[in-house]
């Protein structure tokens, strides 16, 4: 099964973390949740659950279209940092969201990825 796990409103934790400082957060709590990233991802990694994952720009400097096509106005939604997991269960997504949400302080959407999406 796969599913995505995304982030809400929490610091970003990776390349971008250069700008956190705006987000609120000290440079102690920056750095933590960086460390608790980067040891989730290899620990995904090595068990193979991993497929990808993504640090996203911050919200405000996101554009979003509406359905004829303009730009909309407004930014962005509170999406910050996106993974996505191969599980044998969504007992294990849910898990890992919970994980996920204390270790970073943030709201966390588990959403299973339909099977057919993945069609070439």
């Amino acid at each position: 099964m796969r599913y995505l796990l995304m982030v809400h409103g929490a610091a970003h934790t990776g390349e971008a973390s250069a700008r956190l400082v705006h987000a609120g957060r000290s440079a102690a709590q920056i750095e933590a949740a960086v460390t608790f990233a980067a040891a989730l991802e290899d620990e995904l990694a090595a068990s193979s659950e991993l497929e990808w994952s993504e640090v996203l720009d911050e919200p405000g400097r996101a554009q979003q279209f509406g359905a004829d096509g303009l730009p909309a106005a407004g930014g962005g939604s509170s999406l910050t940092r996106v993974w996505a997991v191969r599980v044998t269960d969504p007992a294990r997504a849910y898990a890992l969201g919970e994980r996920i949400a204390r270790g970073l302080t943030a709201r966390v959407e588990v959403r299973e990825c339909f099977a057919g999406s993945q069609r070439p």
